[in-house]
C-alpha cells in the first residue's frame, strides 16, 4: 500500500507523544527516535530505531485504540496545514502495530528508513 509522502521521523515523535502522553520537547530531549545509520549527516536516507516505549505502545496497542492515534495524528497534521486522512493513518498504524507484535515476540527491534 502507498501512503502519501510525510516526515517519518517527525511522525515517530508525534505518535510516541501521543501514546505515552510525552512531550514533544521531552522525546526529542531523549534522543528519539534514535539514529541507526545517518552517512549523509542528515542530508540524506537515513534509519532510525524507534524507541521501546513506541514499539511496545504499537505492540499493545488495540484496534480502538489505533484508530484514536490515528484520528489525534491526522488532527495534529491539520493543525500543521497538512491533510492526512485518518483512515489511512489507522491503516498505517495497524501495519506497524502487527510488525511491532511480530518482533516483540522475536526480541527484535523496530526500525525506519526514511529518504
Amino acid at each position: 500500500m502507498s501512503y502519501r509522502n510525510f516526515d517519518g521521523e517527525e511522525a515517530l515523535i508525534e505518535w510516541e507523544c501521543i501514546f505515552t502522553g510525552r512531550s514533544f520537547d521531552e522525546v526529542v530531549a531523549a534522543d528519539e527516535p534514535g539514529v541507526a545509520a545517518d552517512p549523509d549527516d542528515g542530508e540524506g536516507p537515513m534509519v532510525l530505531a524507534v524507541s521501546e516505549a513506541l514499539q511496545d505502545a504499537l505492540a499493545a496497542a488495540g484496534q480502538p485504540r489505533l484508530v484514536e492515534v490515528g484520528r489525534l495524528w491526522a488532527l495534529e497534521r491539520m493543525a500543521e496545514g497538512e491533510v492526512f486522512d485518518q483512515e489511512i493513518a489507522t491503516q498505517l498504524l495497524s501495519g506497524l502495530s502487527r510488525l511491532a507484535q511480530g518482533l516483540r515476540e522475536r526480541d527484535r527491534r523496530l526500525y525506519c528508513w526514511t529518504a
